[in-house]
């Protein structure tokens, strides 16, 4: 696990996406410290909001953001809690992965 400073994902947060201070703060406990694997990926949203569709047993970063209405930072501290072998037993993360992969995004749009 990396520890992080999360003082610049706090001020991109709050800055440019529009989240309160608290906010911020609790989006930021979620991803550190991070999982090894996940490094590469926030680094390369820091530099310049690149998402990179890390992928967890099947459940990937785009699907988090696009079907359960997550950005990029919460769908990030997911994925780094279901990276966590030792918190999360692996039946249970399994379930937790098969159910968010079958959520789907509602789209509540009405056609005239």
């Amino acid at each position: 696990m990396v520890t992080i400073d999360t003082s610049l994902v706090r001020n991109i947060l709050t800055n440019e996406q529009s989240y309160t201070q608290n906010q911020a703060d609790l989006l930021t406990r979620d991803i550190n410290p991070l999982q090894n694997e996940l490094e590469e990926t926030l680094s390369n949203w820091m530099q310049d909001r690149t998402i990179t569709n890390y992928n967890v047993e099947g459940l990937n970063m785009n699907h988090l953001i696009q079907n359960n209405n997550r950005n990029f930072i919460p769908a990030l501290g997911l994925l780094n809690k279901l990276l966590d072998t030792e918190k999360i037993p692996s039946e249970v993360r399994k379930k937790w992965i098969e159910n968010l992969i079958a959520s789907t995004k509602i789209d509540f749009t009405v056609d005239k």
